[in-house]
């Protein structure tokens, strides 16, 4: 009995160390897959995906710099200039599609606010058959929250025609504000404005006002 009873014990001093070294290793796992998950927290809002644009989006090529809250100049530009030219260029067979297109690229729950502007903009150009060319002369991006948000801003001429009688040549500004989260870009803002061209004006000299650099060595976020 005495050595069935020594036996035992020896199987329970052996088990129990078996158990200490499986605690040890699960311990070890667990602060492992913690540091694991914290890095990656980390690493996915500071890493930058660099891409490049085609021709075909109005960027010359341009490099674009994308992290999880934040872009660069070149990104925002690209979004700019195809929103303002969606909403600067329709007629009363397109106009509902590019309305509905850009409500998909506003920041969730924001359309509300521009709801009804926009029904009655479309209802207006269906019914008085206005169809509306814009020409871009110049734009511009200004970076803001370092890159987390932007405003674009673009300056053109746009030719108005309301049915077969009525045509007009404006000066028009857009203003359109941006903001990236988790890698998705949303319009947070949207403005028009227009004014007559000039007499004296020309249509080749429309431009923004040059204005002072404040940062001459500039930021990564925009280039």
């Amino acid at each position: 009995m005495a050595k069935e009873k020594v036996r035992y014990l020896d199987k329970v001093d052996e088990i129990l160390k078996k158990n200490k070294t499986l605690w040890f290793f699960a311990i070890t796992f667990i602060l492992i897959d913690l540091l694991l998950v914290f890095g990656y927290i980390g690493i996915r809002k500071t890493n930058i995906i660099t891409v490049s644009l085609p021709k075909v989006q109005l960027i010359n090529g341009g490099k674009v710099i994308l992290g999880y809250d934040r872009s660069n100049l070149t990104y925002y530009k690209a979004w700019g200039r195809y929103i303002v030219y969606e909403l600067g260029n329709y007629n009363p067979e397109n106009i509902n599609k590019k309305i509905n297109e850009f409500a998909y690229y506003m920041k969730p729950g924001l359309f509300k606010k521009y709801k009804s502007f926009f029904l009655s903009f479309e209802a207006n150009v269906i019914n008085n058959q206005i169809n509306e060319t814009f020409i871009l002369k110049d734009d511009k991006v200004i970076i803001k929250d370092k890159g987390h948000k932007a405003i674009y801003k673009a300056i053109g001429i746009s030719y108005h025609n309301v049915g077969n009688l009525v045509k007009e040549k404006k000066v028009c500004e857009y203003d359109v504000g941006f903001e990236i989260n988790n890698f998705n870009i949303f319009v947070t803002s949207y403005k028009k404005k227009c004014r007559e061209l000039g007499k004296k004006e020309e249509e080749s000299k429309i431009k923004f006002p040059k204005e002072r650099k404040k940062d001459k060595k500039g930021s990564k976020w925009k280039n």
